[in-house]
């Protein structure tokens, strides 16, 4: 009972109201009480490699997240040559998917990246606002950011963005408290701090490099923002070892990919990265202040379309949208740091932050705006961050914050009442047309397209022995293949998810499982190529239509006259299996 007492109702309230708003608006948006989850909703694109990825986990556990073994026969694919793991994110999975099928994971997964993007900013905010409907609003505002409904379930790991709030806490606890070789030395709850420094730091750097990246980039920035204002080198031998700690568990996490490059060679194909990519996907700044292009308010989704129609470069880059709250955030933010240093300000504790706040939004403008600081950063250290446009969602929340700050330089209340007065109607607006609502019934007709595949598959499954294995045509490499006539990239992936028991030629990490690659002989078509799968233990192939110019017409009517038989079929007549 005085435990019960000690808990202050209203500070727990607050704190899971923003969470359980956001969940909500997820929820509404994705329709999702009209979603049939007892059948997997046709994946498209890179969502397949998210559905395998949720897969192989529950079928093989942390391993799965490295290898395959049912993809890349008659090998095994290796995931762990591709050097983007998200750790938190797959122990995450691991957890879900030990209670729950892989395909309800994979949206309560989605789902609580909401929740956890809206608690995290809220402890953000709690650092720096003493009003809770300030925390809130600006924790709801950052969960349902246009960034990440672009996202959505096609790039996971990028909308589980709950670190990087975190990750200027850690940086405001570096600029602001008293540190000795990177441990707090402050008297006020100080173990309960350094465990939060260390357990953010470490959770930052596990995960997926671009936030790993941009958290460190925000906490560097803290270390030299302190060492030019107290004019002293001692920051890098104190508050920076938290930074050079990040460094190693970073690599700890690369660990795996290191020593099995060391055991097994390099690999120099797979998700090579170039430095002038980043010039391609880098951030363009007029579309951080663009409407989102599914805006429910047609005029708004029309000035991202007359913009997206006729200009140059516009790829995933048009997903960089900050929304309402955060645009007005940034204005306030760039207003503040021209003027700030045009006249002289009294530096107490709220105009440090603010400065602070808005060093760390130029940095990340600079580096990521289209061939800036990012673009020399990727020539001279490495290419493997190339799409710097996702540095949006890193001035969203830094923006947000700066919002939360100025509150508390509002001393009128009458000022303070009209600006909270704007910030709920500006929420609701943001609610209202930068959610990206799907219609009622959305996913009925893609559930109808996997029933068919669904039975396709598992006619197949049926009638093979367990580990049978299946070659796919046309051949294409994994990942990140060029599309193949209509087949887009990770089409071949849907044999992998409409099965259990059976292993799949394609998958088979390019560099690296060559196995595959070597018996794709004169195109797939001829009597050579069925004796080379034949005698490498194959039971059959599949033909996926979509990859060939003629719609596969010319292969089937081959090999029904070769092998003398009728092939299974999926009723839309993409997929043809034929027994060998």
């Amino acid at each position: 009972m005085a435990m019960i007492r000690r808990i202050d109702f209203k500070k727990l309230a607050c704190f899971i109201l923003p969470a359980a708003i956001a969940t909500l608006i997820a929820m509404v948006s994705l329709n999702i009480w009209t979603m049939d989850f007892s059948i997997i909703r046709f994946p498209e694109s890179d969502e397949r490699q998210g559905l395998m990825m949720f897969k192989s986990i529950q079928e093989s556990g942390l391993y799965g997240a490295l290898f395959v073994e049912r993809l890349g026969a008659p090998e095994v694919s290796a995931l762990i040559d591709t050097p983007f793991l998200d750790w938190p994110m797959i122990f995450m999975i691991w957890i879900l998917t030990r209670f729950v099928n892989y395909n309800i994971a994979y949206y309560i997964f989605y789902i609580l990246t909401y929740t956890s993007a809206a608690l995290a900013m809220y402890v953000l905010l709690s650092k720096v606002s003493n009003n809770y409907w300030i925390r809130i609003g600006l924790s709801i505002a950052y969960a349902i950011t246009p960034y990440h409904f672009y996202r959505g379930t096609i790039h996971m790991t990028l909308s589980n963005c709950y670190i990087l709030p975190l990750g200027i806490y850690l940086a405001i606890l570096i600029y602001e408290e008293k540190w000795h070789a990177g441990i707090l030395t402050c008297e006020n709850k100080k173990k309960m701090k350094n465990v939060a420094v260390w357990g953010i730091a470490t959770l930052a750097a596990l995960n997926n490099v671009y936030y790993a990246f941009f958290v460190m980039l925000m906490v560097l920035i803290a270390v030299f923002y302190k060492m030019i204002e107290q004019k002293t080198w001692k920051p890098l031998l104190h508050e920076a070892v938290v930074f050079y700690g990040m460094c190693v568990v970073f690599f700890l996490g690369l660990m795996p990919k290191i020593l099995y490059s060391i055991i097994y060679g390099s690999n120099t194909l797979a998700a090579v990265r170039y430095p002038f990519e980043t010039e391609f996907y880098g951030l363009k700044i007029i579309q951080l202040f663009l409407p989102p292009s599914y805006s429910q308010i047609d005029a708004l989704a029309k000035i991202n379309s007359a913009y997206t129609a006729n200009a140059i470069n516009v790829n995933e880059n048009n997903w960089s949208n900050m929304g309402i709250i955060a645009i007005v955030g940034f204005l306030v933010l760039c207003g503040w740091f021209i003027a700030n240093y045009i006249k002289h300000f009294q530096k107490d504790r709220i105009t440090q932050r603010l400065n602070l706040f808005a060093m760390m939004a130029l940095v990340v403008l600079l580096f990521c705006t289209v061939a800036g600081v990012g673009t020399i950063f990727s020539y001279v250290v490495t290419p493997e961050l190339r799409c710097l446009n996702r540095g949006s969602i890193v001035l969203v929340a830094l923006s947000l914050t700066f919002v939360a700050v100025v509150f508390n330089k509002i001393h009128k209340k009458v000022i303070k009442r009209c600006a909270m007065w704007g910030l709920l109607l500006l929420l609701l607006f943001a609610s209202y047309a930068e959610v990206d609502y799907q219609p009622y019934g959305w996913s009925n007709a893609s559930e109808d397209i996997s029933r068919d595949y669904s039975e396709f598959f598992s006619e197949i499954e049926a009638s093979l022995d367990t580990g049978a294995m299946i070659y796919q045509l046309p051949f294409s490499e994994f990942p990140e293949a060029a599309v193949i006539n209509n087949m887009d990239d990770y089409s071949h992936l849907l044999g992998y998810i409409y099965t259990d028991t059976l292993k799949w030629s394609y998958g088979g990490m390019k560099g690296r499982n060559i196995a595959a690659q070597a018996l794709n002989i004169d195109g797939g078509m001829s009597e050579a190529f069925i004796k080379g799968i034949r005698d490498a233990g194959f039971s059959g192939f599949y033909i996926d239509t979509f990859g060939y110019e003629d719609n596969g017409a010319s292969i089937i009517e081959y090999y029904k006259e070769l092998l003398e038989q009728e092939p299974l079929c999926t009723e839309d007549g993409r997929l043809y299996f034929f027994y060998i």
